[in-house]
């Protein structure tokens, strides 16, 4: 997993230049634990993941709650081995949740 930023982008934000060796392994540590204590907190990855493929089980209803954030598509539901329409049968919300627009 990636960090939320580079040493170059402390350096830039700073307006200072950190070259020397030390500097640049405490930012990068920092950085590293930066983002480890928002990953944490948000209890989310906060990666971009293209191709996932999920497998989620539920008892019915009509919202579904994606397990990672953000979701800015999906290619794809299937409900009881049947691929269900995306304008249809299916709407992505915000905020990671799937609405069932029908029931049929």
């Amino acid at each position: 997993m990636a960090d939320f930023c580079t040493v170059a982008d402390v350096a830039n934000l700073l307006q200072i230049e950190i070259t020397d060796a030390d500097k640049v392994a405490s930012c990068e540590r920092a950085i590293g634990e930066a983002t480890e204590a928002i990953r944490n907190y948000c209890h989310q990855y906060i990666e971009l993941v293209t191709d996932d493929e999920i497998t989620l089980d539920c008892a019915g209803g009509t919202r579904l709650f994606l397990p990672e954030l953000p979701v800015v598509s999906v290619a794809e539901v299937v409900e009881d081995d049947v691929v269900l329409d995306e304008d249809d049968d299916y709407k992505l919300g915000q905020y990671g949740i799937l609405h069932r627009v029908s029931c049929d």
